[in-house]
């Protein structure tokens, strides 16, 4: 393929991306993503776990980020610059499944962090992510996308009760702007 259409292809994509509302990233993510899934792609044999493991040993040193999530209304943001520590497992996963079955396009990565990060796969408002890692772990685990091992470990039941979005709202901008997802968090948690 001539280089023009490469880079009109590229516009393309970008165009398309940016007037969906439905992604945020930086061409530096871009980069990231390309360096790992290039350093991994003759690596298709290893298990998931394995891939999780190199890929997470590509982003060690990566700067902390808190509320990378952040954005309204609500959309998938790809940050590998800035991790925060469920974006770093997030992100891990996401890569090392997309290697694993061979499929190696920041495209498929973004349908794959997707599918990771929001409840039934699909952005649909800021209720739709998966905001408490608990709840993240149970339905990655339906998923079959994790296993929970806690039971196996220890078999000592921890009630959790949830509700600090929902009774502590105005510490969450998306939550102060949109009062209408509290009732919606508070029947999740």
């Amino acid at each position: 393929m001539k280089p023009y259409r490469v880079l009109l292809s590229f516009l393309f994509l970008l165009c398309f991306i940016a007037s969906s509302g439905q992604i945020k990233y930086e061409p530096k993510d871009k980069e990231i993503l390309e360096h790992i899934l290039n350093q991994l792609n003759n690596k298709k044999s290893k298990t998931t776990t394995e891939l999780a493991v190199l890929a997470g040993k590509y982003l060690l040193g990566t700067p902390y980020l808190a509320h990378t999530l952040e954005t309204e209304p609500e959309q998938l943001v790809v940050n590998l610059r800035e991790l925060d520590c469920t974006t770093y497992i997030e992100n891990c996963l996401a890569i090392a499944r997309i290697v694993k079955e061979g499929k190696l396009s920041f495209e498929r990565f973004a349908e794959e962090l997707t599918h990771i990060r929001y409840r039934d796969s699909k952005i649909n408002g800021y209720p739709s992510r998966l905001h408490y890692f608990s709840d993240w772990i149970y339905v990655n685990d339906k998923k079959e996308l994790v296993k929970r091992v806690s039971k196996e470990i220890a078999n000592i039941p921890f009630p959790l009760e949830l509700n600090f979005m929902s009774s502590h709202s105005d510490s969450y901008q998306a939550l102060k702007n949109n009062p209408e997802f509290i009732p919606i968090l508070g029947q999740q948690e």
